[in-house]
């Protein structure tokens, strides 16, 4: 879990761009390997390029940066706590998260808004 741990703290003071997008991308990984999955690993190794434009597009949105830092902590507490169930629970909260800004982001870049601040109650 320090690998985690010195992700999660470099999210947090990241304020460049790209650097922000690889740690993000590491902090993925980085769970993948730790879940013991093989599958997960190989697979998240395997689509890594489409996660990393997934990940640099839902940056896009404001406040996301601060959303994905609080959400990987939460991960990483209930990891280092090992509390599957509340691991499980930030985890999903996480993905659906991701899933309601790439939704977002999609209908922006049809319409042609400016998007608005990403807010997702906490879980």
């Amino acid at each position: 879990l320090d690998n985690l741990e010195i992700l999660v703290t470099q999210i947090r003071s990241c304020t460049d761009d790209d650097e922000f997008l690889a740690l993000d991308l590491q902090f993925h990984l980085a769970i993948a390997a730790y879940s013991g999955s093989r599958i997960l690993a190989r697979l998240l190794r395997a689509v890594r390029g489409l996660l990393q434009e997934l990940i640099r597009k839902s940056a896009e949105l404001p406040g996301d940066k601060e959303l994905t830092y609080e959400q990987h902590l939460k991960i990483l507490q209930a990891l280092r706590d090992r509390n599957p169930r509340n691991a499980r629970s930030a985890m999903r909260a996480h993905l659906k998260t991701f899933q309601r800004a790439y939704s977002l982001l999609s209908k922006v870049s049809h319409t042609g808004k400016t998007p608005v601040r990403l807010i997702v109650p906490t879980i």
